[in-house]
């Protein structure tokens, strides 16, 4: 309510005081501020989101932290933070090994991949692209892994 009052100083406050106990919220409650941060960043708004999904991250359980992880890959890398990017997509791709290799992991590890490449990490960034050639079936994502191999 007070994000939406234009209040976003509040509204961040108020998540930083839910953030004191250090437990896990509750799952409405963790999807709540997941969908408000989505909601910052729609509104343009990708310091608040940021600050918000980084209280939230520690709070919310596994189903949420890829997503806020992924959310938070999206936020670095907009603003050129390449490396920290990489960081959080890969990150994302490794939350739950048990889906090592559905979609969105796929994903975050080609974004993690294209990260440390504009970092100037350039033998991490191999590594992730050769890792995708051997395990991606999606002919886009091994075009992608192909050519930045080629700009290695």
């Amino acid at each position: 309510m007070q994000w939406r009052s234009g209040m976003p100083s509040a509204a961040l406050d108020t998540m930083r005081a839910l953030s004191k106990p250090a437990k896990a919220l509750p799952e409405p409650t963790a999807g709540r501020a997941a969908a408000l941060a989505r909601e910052m960043l729609d509104a343009g708004k990708p310091g608040p989101a940021e600050e918000l999904y980084t209280v939230l991250l520690p709070l919310a359980g596994r189903g949420h932290a890829r997503d806020i992880l992924f959310a938070l890959g999206g936020i670095a890398e907009s603003s050129a933070r390449h490396a920290l990017a990489a960081d959080y997509f890969l990150r994302a791709a490794l939350t739950d090994e048990s889906r090592a290799t559905d979609a969105l992991a796929l994903q975050a590890r080609l974004a993690a991949a294209l990260g440390l490449a504009r970092a100037g990490y350039r033998e991490d960034a191999r590594a992730q692209f050769q890792w995708l050639l051997k395990n991606s079936k999606d002919p886009a994502q091994i075009e992608t892994a192909r050519r930045e191999l080629s700009k290695l």
